[in-house]
């Protein structure tokens, strides 16, 4: 959802308030740098 096309995206947390990219966020890029840590559970070439 963050995402779509022509969404405006505020990061309620700076003051002042700006507009980001939701690729910009601190915890997007939490989500991204957790999930390719743990990227292997997610191949398909991984079988427990």
């Amino acid at each position: 959802m963050l995402s779509l096309q022509n969404a405006k995206i505020y990061k309620l947390d700076a003051n002042p308030v700006t507009v980001e990219k939701w690729y910009q966020l601190e915890n997007m890029k939490t989500y991204c740098d957790f999930f390719k840590l743990f990227q292997y559970n997610f191949d398909a070439d991984n079988e427990e």
